[in-house]
């Protein structure tokens, strides 16, 4: 996020070496700048006899954001680097055909309880909203700009999102690095979002088999432990690294673990903690008896995807997650967005991206309220940081083994292997 209680302090060596391709800056000068401002304004509070002519923490803070060098600053500050390129909506091909149909196509899950899930005429579910805010932040409200485009497969994700079927994806995708690099399905990466849920692999089932799956045992009571996992995510090959074989069913969407638990095909499911609670399997029709467990085998941050080549589409739908996230930390709700703060970084027509964003489908927590809480109670990762939690998370990494791209001749690798060792811009100062 972006506002924190206290400011950091300023840098007491702020020099800036910068990587080739670009000039040389240093904040020598502009530091200059500040303070001078700052000595000025010191002198005419000493003349208000100010406490024993010293100035306090909060003061010295407000000065600071006076010229521009607090955390967060709310007002819009000119480029120091005329090169940069125009962030402007022509930049973006996947927005211009947005602009020209006049709606966002997002592609979802189908029916998938918390979600994405249809009640009546209605589009349900936390997947659901994440699509409406970003059709918010492009048209000023979701209504009539967004058609939902269920995808049941979650193999198939990947051609709808590469071939422009759809825009961009918040279809319980997990981030690894193989699909950051290269999905083998369609041989390109993509570009991912903030995790808007930190979520992981876990079994349920008719008992005892619901407990069997959890502690990993397949002999005894426990003979006959038959899971069905779904097709095309990160699961399978979890799941075939912990079972045999014959303890495995694979089956082609997240319904048909339901389908195939009630009609006796499995005994046991896997999926994440939202997919294992005893809430989405009663909805899903299941009745007879129920247990979960309560270990996680893996790790899967949840996230929006973007194809890659189009940066300015991917950092919008970026930032409008982030959005969400922020407003859950200051406090700001869909009755008060307004008080978000505004943005030139998209260019005018998108400076209240954010505020229409909240204003349409709430903040993280309004979200996760109307569509987890109810299944799994908001804890752990999934709160907001107070300064004191952890942020450091290794990402899942996925297949190690599958064969990647080949760097483009001509490219950063390639110069960097030709010059024999990297240049690196580096701060210098002390342990860094």
């Amino acid at each position: 996020s972006f506002e924190y209680n206290t400011p950091p302090l300023i840098d007491p060596n702020p020099l800036l070496i910068m990587c080739e391709g670009g000039g040389v800056l240093t904040t020598f000068s502009l530091l200059g700048i500040a303070f001078g401002i700052i000595g000025i304004i010191l002198g005419s509070i000493s003349l208000k006899e100010v406490r024993e002519d010293q100035v306090s923490e909060d003061e010295l803070l407000d000065l600071l954001s006076r010229v521009g060098l607090s955390d967060f600053d709310t007002e819009p500050t000119a480029a120091p680097d005329n090169s940069a390129p125009d962030r402007n909506q022509d930049t973006s091909e996947t927005l211009e055909a947005i602009l020209d149909r006049g709606y966002l196509l997002c592609g979802i899950p189908d029916g998938q309880t918390g979600f994405a899930i249809r009640n009546g005429d209605e589009m349900v579910g936390f997947d659901a909203d994440l699509c409406r805010a970003v059709a918010a932040a492009v048209f000023g409200k979701s209504e009539d700009h967004i058609e939902f485009v269920p995808i049941a497969s979650a193999a198939d994700r990947w051609r709808f999102l590469q071939d422009k079927t759809v825009d961009m994806l918040a279809r319980v995708t997990t981030h690894t690095m193989e699909r950051d690099v290269n999905e083998p399905s369609v041989g390109s990466g993509f570009e991912f979002s903030p995790p808007y849920l930190y979520n992981g692999l876990g079994f349920g089932g008719v008992p005892p088999f619901g407990g069997c799956a959890d502690r990993l045992e397949t002999m005894g009571e426990c003979t006959g432990l038959l899971i069905c996992v779904n097709q095309g995510t990160t699961h399978i090959p979890i799941v075939r690294k912990l079972f045999a074989k014959s303890n495995v069913l694979p089956v082609g969407s997240a319904s048909e673990l339901y389908v195939n638990l009630i009609a006796g095909k499995c005994n046991a499911i896997a999926e994440e903690q939202t997919g294992i609670a005893d809430r989405v399997v009663r909805v899903q029709g299941y009745e007879g008896e129920y247990e979960v467990g309560t270990t996680q085998y893996s790790k899967e941050p949840l996230a929006c995807v973007t194809r890659e080549g189009d940066a300015w589409w991917s950092d919008f739908v970026f930032w409008t997650i982030e959005a969400l996230l922020g407003a859950d930390e200051r406090g700001i709700k869909q009755t008060s967005a307004d008080q978000f703060p505004e943005t030139p970084h998209f260019g005018d027509d998108y400076s209240q991206m954010f505020q229409n964003a909240i204003r349409d489908v709430g903040n993280y927590g309004e979200m996760y309220d109307r569509h987890l809480q109810i299944l799994v109670p908001r804890s752990d990762l999934n709160t907001i940081n107070n300064g004191t939690s952890g942020l450091i998370y290794s990402f899942p990494f996925g297949s190690l083994l599958t064969v990647g791209k080949v760097p483009s001749p001509g490219g950063t690798i390639d110069a960097i292997r030709t010059r024999g060792h990297l240049k690196c811009g580096i701060t210098s100062r002390a342990s860094f």
